[in-house]
């Protein structure tokens, strides 16, 4: 199967000026753990729900949250 069709456009991007509270309804409505944060040159990295939910102040932007160290994309198949 090939990736294109696999990947989503319904599954939003964020910015880092969306805030925290933002993204995190974003995740609980797409039911997922991570979101891709993308800017005007393209791919960041992904912000993690676990991190996002230790943040006192969820007013602030995603910019501003101190995120742990990512490992690179990949993709689990099966043999």
């Amino acid at each position: 199967m090939l990736a294109r069709v696999l990947i989503s456009d319904t599954v939003p991007s964020v910015k880092t000026s969306d805030r925290v509270d933002r993204v995190l309804l974003w995740m609980s409505e797409f039911k997922v753990s991570q979101l891709p944060i993308v800017n005007v040159s393209g791919y960041i990295g992904m912000v993690r729900e676990e991190d996002l939910l230790e943040v006192e102040d969820q007013d602030h932007p995603i910019g501003d949250v101190e995120m742990r160290e990512e490992e690179g994309p990949f993709v689990l198949s099966r043999p």
